[in-house]
């Protein structure tokens, strides 16, 4: 089952497992697929940018809870 995030006359934003909602979706039914993964990089990670150490998080706020 997914949901439709967001649809307008061109696009639809489709919000679910990518797994389960391909195996809905009809051949030919679409141009581009694009497919955020969490991949849990804001969680206290750095990173490098402009030769400096930077924070990897995203929001304040939001962290993961193992």
């Amino acid at each position: 089952m997914y949901k439709s995030f967001y649809q307008d006359q061109y696009s639809e934003l489709i919000l679910g497992d990518s797994f389960e909602v391909l195996a809905l979706l009809q051949p030919n039914r679409f141009d581009m697929i694009f497919a955020d993964l969490p991949y849990f990089l804001s969680n206290d990670g750095m990173t490098c940018s402009g030769g400096k150490a930077v924070s990897v998080n995203k929001a304040a706020g939001i962290k993961l809870i193992h």
